[in-house]
């Protein structure tokens, strides 16, 4: 029989060699459809995609047909060919058929090609080869059963051997063999061979010998080069086995004697897990367990193998108060169970085994206790559960009524005598009578002992529901025995199932994966193209591990909330995203880890930080995923076991900076120390651990295990801030160099030593010190050490260290440079050379020369001061040099004084204080180099101070006058006792000098010591100080330089600003005329192409490049360049117009470098133009002393009677004012919308202060309409 799939018709054909072809959907017909004949009919089968049968017939021959019964190609099948059942079969691509036919006694097996079915290769088999053939899907092997039943081999295309299986059935002879869809599993159909009588020839194809014998299926699965027996099950009378073709995991099984047609849907799982980590694997009638706990042990090979008295079925382990548990269906309909010693030990079973344990021994082989189950024929146990620690529960499928019932049926097992086992059904309970309904099936039963309750988890598919096409809506529920409670639903059909610990509120939670490959936790999804996962119950909150199909390996911290509607994957979420976030930012993250292609998670051990892959070859290699590692070290830190915790660090590799920055600051604190030193109580790990000390946490944010402690444990995650680690080495190491020496100094030398070196600075000098103080004398110690704490401590010590030991740990983490300097820094020569002696890089020879130099020196401070300066200590040699007494020495101390001014004198000085009496001539004299020093660096004032606290009064009136300080240097003339011309002379001096920057002090100068009241008062008015200046002439008698020298001064300054206002007006207005050009030119492009894509945002560039085009249109801007028209002088000197920063753009070209020169221009045609343009603006107000300038000149042309000239140019001034005011605070507002208010607020031009220039006599209507001409331009 076969099927046309694309006809939707089955071609059913006879010995006699008739074809019929009937509908394949099971609709009624009176007779089928004859469509052909053959001489004779042995096999025939349809190609996987249906276009093509093949026939063989009763004369040898192999035909191929089309779905139309066209005859494509014709062939001998070969010479002596037996009229006996030939068995055909496709390969899964249809592009090869194979064939067993019976030749001269024998069978053969060969290989044809699809087109025109030309011969490819003759299969190497035994000479006693049986009938039935499957080729594999994936088309790499092709099954070949022997013809007494105990073998299958197996064969490559070319007809090679590739291995094989044995049966063990000497007693059966194989009918049929057939792999399912996915080329998993190979299922075996075996008869015995007393239904053929005893002598029987065998059957010929016309003999109608009846099938009298029972039948036994069997299903085998190949990994790592090994086929396991996954499952046994007899069934009556004849039978045959299809493979469902869309569920690779159903069978179907159809028998003529009483069960008809059978489909048993299997669970497949490669190995049972417990939460131990012990596998077990079923293999026919054995057990084979492995404690992945303990050791890695690769299939097919194990740690105890348990043997059960007929093949297992059906199996399942939980873990009760840490005793593993094992439950295992027999094809006997019977019980076994083993279970281990505590904490899952299985290796001591064999040894202790006796009278009154759970496991026999029996000829040194360890074998299960059994008990036989009350179970109809008509039951198929599909899945066992534990139930609780003595209750275990079936998954049956009943077919006594002729359709499937599935029966959750209870045994409660008990011990008798001599631990004899027995089972009692305690419960039979049909599903449909607990669901209330039909059309849902069970996909999954499984333990709730890792739930910490009994009871099981059921998963349960509802097929009248489809959340997709092909997809049916799973719900997983608890069942203690009584009523179904469910916990959540899921899409697809969830198989596996693993139970979660219950959360706060008691209720439990799970894990599931569907057919779909989407990972399930509660209900709620958490990935798809899920290929594996498994769970890790070591801390309070479980973690789930998952495979991807990117080869990436998942960890998932559950963390358990108080609220029952939020999932407990909710609270882990934020920390997933910030933690990945972080190991971004540091280039990993240690909830990921990429695995090898194909790996599969086969165990998680709870007591260990290891997860178990298999990988595609079969070998197995186990893991440490990041995240258990460091649940793994937090957990042992909360129980501040810091010896274990640094023992799983080491071994992981995890950063040692996380024993101190857990439960910061516990570490720096003296309890703390004290409890980490007696914790690891080893010298060499508290060395590693200060030497991998760094200054930012590891649990930080930021931090590379940053994310960890929100879930690890029950620490308060806001310690662990940025800003409460600052000093952390530092205050570590001094906490941890405490307790060591409260505790044993000499034991922990080594320790201490490096608590010095690493602290930050390092304290190498200190290091020295200790190293000093702990040797004793006769281990060549330094005599004349102080003792201190240490030394006491050491009195008390059982322990010694020589100096030999230490000296070489500090030389392995330092240099030995540095370390000789810190020897040499402690003026400690003997020191230095044990340095030396000891040093590998460094010329001995050299350096004990330099010790012995150093060593011929005196006094005391002349050696000192020489170490210090072979070591650049500059201030200590200086203060060395000058205790030494001797003048010589002083003035080397002087000299190096010179070299480090800043940090040699005030050293000095504190040595050498004003009031010294012994050593006078000493302080004196450095305080004379102190002034030379300062003049020398340009703080001419401060060299004056130092020479007048050394009593060099003409030294200081030298400084002061450079300093421009007259007043100072005019009244040491007179402490000196100079003569009145000496003095005079000095001042016409000084008034030379300071006209130039200082002219109203020359003024002053001039009229107070020099009498000259008509230059002073002219230079008084040329600065502006009219007050001053008309004060001054009736102060000294000589009013009549009012008319002969401040009126036409006065005349002459008012024509100047009156010009000067007029100048400054009508550039505003040029530069105000230019900026509607530019604002209207903007408006005009915006309108042409549209707005800009971004924000207009006009930047500081450099416009070097940018080309000059329309700068003649500028030309007569003064802004872009030099000024045309005349300029003005002010009253102190320079323009008047310079007080506006709109007249003096183009004269401030000063030499600031090229760059900030460009910067300082207005070019037009540049794409900043109208920002720079704004931006000069801005800064055009006049300043406040120029306005009061002003004031007093209007208020002296009242004095001289011009009241008119004074009221002109009061109300010329304040319309200018006014019209700056307003271009100034309405730039900034453009500005401001140019560059949009994101942008940084603009710094306001300088606030005009007010100033007293305008007076109320001289005031009336001030023109404003250049203000509003302006405001209605912007």
């Amino acid at each position: 029989m076969a099927e046309w799939k694309e006809k939707e018709k089955v071609l059913v054909g006879h010995r006699s060699g008739l074809l019929y072809e009937c509908p394949s959907h099971g609709q009624e017909v009176e007779e089928p459809e004859l469509v052909g004949q053959v001489p004779g009919l042995c096999g025939l089968a349809t190609s996987p995609d249906g276009e093509h049968m093949v026939i063989a017939t009763g004369q040898g021959k192999l035909i191929q047909l089309n779905s139309e019964y066209e005859v494509l190609a014709e062939v001998e099948l070969g010479e002596g060919f037996e009229k006996m059942p030939v068995t055909i079969t496709w390969r899964g691509d249809g592009k090869f058929v194979a064939t067993s036919s019976s030749h001269g006694g024998s069978r053969a097996i060969k290989v044809w090609e699809r087109d025109g079915l030309v011969h490819h290769s003759d299969g190497e088999v035994d000479s006693r080869v049986g009938e039935a053939l499957s080729w594999e899907p994936r088309g790499g092997l092709l099954a070949v059963a022997a013809e007494e039943g105990g073998a299958v081999q197996m064969l490559e295309r070319n007809g090679l051997r590739r291995g094989g299986l044995v049966l063990q059935q000497s007693q059966y002879i194989i009918q049929q063999l057939c792999w399912n869809a996915d080329s998993e599993i190979l299922g075996v159909l075996l008869e015995h061979k007393d239904g053929m009588g005893v002598g029987d020839a065998p059957r010929q194809v016309e003999d109608d010998v009846p099938f009298r014998q029972k039948m036994v299926v069997q299903l085998w699965h190949r990994c790592n080069h090994h086929w396991y027996l996954k499952w046994q099950e007899p069934i009556g009378g004849p039978a045959q086995l299809l493979w469902d073709d869309t569920d690779a995991k159903t069978l179907h099984i159809f028998s003529r004697v009483e069960e008809g047609w059978t489909s048993i849907k299997f669970v497949w799982d490669d190995a049972t897990v417990t939460q131990l980590g012990t596998t077990v694997t079923t293999d026919g009638s054995t057990l084979l367990l492995n404690s992945f706990m303990k050791a890695i042990i690769p299939p097919p090979m194990c740690n105890v193998a348990i043997l059960c008295r007929a093949p297992i079925t059906a199996v399942c382990a939980s873990t009760f108060a840490d005793q593993e548990c094992i439950a295992a269906v027999l094809s006997s309909k019977v019980l076994a169970i083993a279970i281990s010693e505590a904490c899952g030990n299985w290796n001591t079973l064999l040894a202790d085994a006796s009278e009154g344990s759970l496991v026999d021994a029996v000829d040194g082989v360890v074998h299960a206790k059994e008990a036989t189950l009350e179970l109809p024929k008509q039951w198929f146990v599909r899945q066992v559960s534990w139930q609780g620690p003595q209750k275990v529960l079936l998954l049956v499928d009943d077919f006594s009524t002729g359709a499937l019932c599935e029966r959750l049926v209870s045994f409660e097992i008990s011990w008798g005598d001599s631990s004899t086992m027995m089972a009692d059904m305690v419960q039979n309970t049909c599903l449909n009578d607990i669901l209330g309904c039909t059309g849902k099936t069970v996909a999954r039963v499984t333990s709730m002992a890792g739930g910490d309750s009994d009871g099981v988890l059921i998963s349960i598919v509802d097929k009248r529901q489809k959340n997709s096409p092909g997809g049916h809506l799973s719900s997983v529920a608890s069942f203690d025995g009584s009523q179904l409670l469910e916990l959540g639903k899921c899409r697809g059909c969830c198989h596996w199932l693993l139970p979660l610990k219950a959360d706060r509120n008691g209720l439990a939670s799970f894990a599931a994966r569907s057919a779909d490959r989407e990972l399930f936790i509660g209900g709620e999804l958490v990935a798809s193209n899920v290929r594996s996962f498994g769970c890790h119950f070591a801390g309070e909150e479980p973690t789930v591990l998952y495979v991807t199909g990117d080869n990436v390996l998942h960890s998932l911290r559950l963390a358990a909330t108080e609220d029952q509607e939020h999932s407990k994957l909710n609270g882990f979420q934020k920390s997933l995203t910030e933690s990945a976030a972080n190991a971004a930012a540091q280039g990993g993250n240690w909830q990921r880890r990429a695995v090898e292609s194909g790996a599969r998670l086969v165990a998680v051990p709870s007591k260990c930080p290891t997860v178990v892959l298999q990988m595609p070859r079969g070998n197995l290699e186990g893991i440490y995923p990041r995240s258990l590692v460091l649940d793994m070290v937090l957990s042992v830190l909360e129980k501040e076991c810091y010896s274990d915790a640094f023992a799983i660090a080491c071994r992981h590799r995890v950063d040692l900076n996380i024993l101190v920055d857990y439960k910061w600051p516990f570490a720096q604190s003296k309890t703390g120390a004290h409890t980490l030193v007696v914790s690891l109580a080893d010298a060499q790990k508290l060395v590693e651990l200060v030497h991998a000390l760094r200054p930012e946490s590891v649990l930080q944010k930021g931090g590379v295990y940053a994310g960890t402690v929100e879930f690890g444990s029950d620490a308060d995650p806001t310690g662990y801030e940025k800003d409460a680690y600052e000093d952390k080495i530092n205050k570590v190491c001094e906490a941890l160099r405490f307790a060591m020496e409260e505790l044993d100094a000499a034991y922990y030398a080594l320790p201490i030593l490096s608590t010095y070196f690493r602290s930050q600075p390092p304290q190498l000098g200190e290091a020295l010190l200790h190293a000093t103080k702990l040797c004793l004398p006769s281990n060549g110690s330094t005599e004349g050490a102080s003792m201190s704490h240490t030394a006491s401590v050491l009195s008390k010590s059982s322990h010694t260290i020589s100096m030999s030991k230490m000296m070489k740990h500090l030389l392995v983490y330092c240099d030995e440079e540095s370390l000789y300097k810190a020897a040499l820094a402690l003026y400690n020569l003997e020191l230095a050379a044990v340095v030396v002696s000891y040093a590998q890089v460094m010329d001995p020879g050299e350096k004990l020369q330099e010790l012995e130099a150093f060593d011929d020196i005196s006094p005391m401070e002349k050696q000192h001061a020489h170490i210090d300066l072979c070591l650049g200590r500059l201030p200590r040699a200086a203060k060395n040099f000058a205790l030494a007494g001797d003048w010589p020495s002083f003035e080397r101390s002087v000299t190096i004084a010179k070299q480090a001014p800043e940090d040699v004198f005030p050293v000095l000085l504190q040595h050498f204080p004003h009031d010294c009496t012994e050593r006078a001539t000493e302080a004196k004299v450095l305080r004379i180099a102190l002034g030379e020093s300062l003049l020398g660096r340009g703080r001419a004032e401060e060299a004056a101070v130092a020479y007048l606290s050394g009593g060099d009064l003409e030294h200081a009136i030298h400084a002061y006058r450079t300093a421009g300080a007259w007043r100072m240097v005019l009244s040491l003339a007179g402490k000196l006792g100079w003569g009145d011309a000496d003095v005079k002379s000095l001042a016409l001096e000084l008034a030379e000098e300071l006209l130039i920057g200082a002219p109203r002090d020359t003024a002053t100068i001039l009229l107070d010591y020099v009498h000259d009241v008509h230059r002073g008062v002219e230079i008084l008015a040329s600065t502006g100080a009219w007050r001053e200046a008309l004060c001054a002439t009736y102060r000294c008698s000589r009013p009549d330089l009012v008319d002969t020298l401040l009126a036409p001064a006065a005349a002459a300054s008012l024509v100047r600003a009156l010009d000067d206002f007029k100048e400054d007006n009508a550039r505003l207005k040029k530069y105000i005329a230019r900026l509607r050009t530019l604002r209207q030119r903007r408006a005009a492009l915006a309108a042409t192409v549209g707005p800009p894509a971004e924000e207009y945002v006009v930047e500081d560039v450099d416009n070097e490049a940018i080309s000059e085009v329309g700068t003649s249109v500028m030309s007569d801007y003064s802004a872009y360049t030099h000024r045309s028209a005349a300029t003005g002088t002010s009253n102190d000197g320079s323009s008047l117009t310079s007080a506006s920063a709109a007249s003096c753009v183009g004269r401030r070209n000063r030499r600031r470098g090229k760059r900030d020169k460009k910067k300082g221009r207005i070019r037009a045609g540049a794409p900043n133009e109208e920002y720079a343009l704004l931006q000069h603006l801005k800064q055009c107000p006049m300043t406040p002393h120029r306005r009061e300038s002003y004031g007093e000149l209007a208020e002296l042309l009242i004095v001289l009677g011009h009241e008119q000239d004074a009221k002109t140019l009061q109300t010329t001034l304040s319309n200018l004012v006014a019209f700056q005011d307003s271009v100034a605070k309405n730039s900034i507002l453009a500005m401001k919308e140019i560059e949009g208010s994101t942008q940084e607020k603009f710094a306001e031009p300088h606030q005009v202060e007010k100033a007293k220039w305008k007076w109320a006599l001289l005031r009336g209507e001030e023109e404003t309409r250049d203000d509003i001409h302006y405001q209605s331009i912007l």
